[in-house]
């Protein structure tokens, strides 16, 4: 995902922003949702 995000900040190539959009798509958007389930169940655990 760094990798992804570092290639954009200068990225001219319209082909290569689509492939990046479509990886965030189908592989980062989630990411966040699982991070709060993950932490919810650590605080759940330690009650």
């Amino acid at each position: 995902m760094m990798i992804d995000c570092n290639k954009t900040s200068l990225l001219y190539d319209e082909a290569e922003a689509r492939l990046i959009y479509e990886k965030i798509k189908s592989n980062y958007n989630n990411l966040p949702l699982q991070f709060g389930h993950s932490i919810e169940e650590k605080i759940n655990k330690s009650k």
